[in-house]
Formats: C-alpha cells, sequence, structure tokens
C-alpha cells in the first residue's frame, strides 16, 4: 500500500475551512470543478462526485464526514490505482489559523509506478487546497 500525505497550513479559523471543505457536493475554489452524480445523505455521506482539476476528472465516493472536521473518500474511477481512499482533517492552530492534513493510500493498477501516482496526487490535492486558499480570499 502506497502512501501520500500533505501538510499545509491556511491562515484562517477552522470554521470556515470547514464551511468549504465539509461541503462535498460544492467546488472548494477556482480550478476544481465538482459535479454531484449521486445525492448523498444529509451531511454528505454516500454522494457520488465527478471532480476535475485541470485536465483530470476522478469520480469519489464520500465514505464519512466526522466526527470533527473530518472527510474521507474513496475513489470509485479515473485513475490507474486500487484502493484508492482519501481522509482530509482539520484542526486549529495556536494562531488561529487552520492545518491540513491530508492523507491518501492506494494500490497502483501498473506495478512500480506509485511513485508516478504519489507524484501526480500530491500536485493535484495542492491545486486543490491552493482553491480552497483562493475562496477564503474573497
Amino acid at each position: 500500500m502506497n502512501r501520500c500525505t500533505i501538510l499545509r497550513s491556511l491562515d484562517a479559523p477552522v470554521d470556515r475551512v470547514w464551511a468549504i471543505v465539509g461541503r462535498p457536493g460544492v467546488s472548494p475554489g477556482p480550478g476544481v470543478h465538482v459535479t454531484v452524480e449521486q445525492p448523498g445523505s444529509e451531511v454528505g455521506t454516500g454522494l457520488i462526485r465527478a471532480v476535475r482539476v485541470g485536465p483530470v476528472t476522478v469520480h469519489e465516493e464520500i465514505t464519512g464526514v466526522g466526527p470533527g472536521k473530518v472527510l474521507k473518500y474513496r475513489l470509485v474511477k479515473g485513475a490507474p490505482v486500487r484502493d484508492y481512499t482519501g481522509t482530509v482533517t482539520l484542526e486549529g492552530s495556536p494562531a488561529g489559523g487552520t492545518q491540513v492534513s491530508w492523507v491518501v493510500q492506494f494500490r497502483p493498477s501498473v506495478p512500480g509506478t506509485g511513485w508516478l501516482v504519489s507524484l501526480l496526487t500530491r500536485r493535484t490535492l495542492n491545486r486543490v487546497l491552493d482553491a480552497v486558499s483562493a475562496s477564503l480570499q474573497s
């Protein structure tokens, strides 16, 4: 199992960041397009969405929202991986901002390509967090 972790600080309170990240059926900001393919529960669990970042579109199912400021999902299709799961956790920082921890685990479909999938995953997740940051500025 390959693992990829992104840790990032955002200069906004946790509740403000969660207002963006915790709404899985809505785009988090510019350059990231979200389309709901199947609605989920009131909090979002079970929702299936298409997420387009640049030329890449992946399809995800939200598997958990909470407790706390935690969003969990699994990849349904769109990348050469199996058993792909992601967890985004938000925690307050002492300075009043938000610490984001985004952990992804997967098995590459093609042996030996885990490093490449990790590289592309990191790039994509950072683009999503850039979109969140841009939304916080507006």
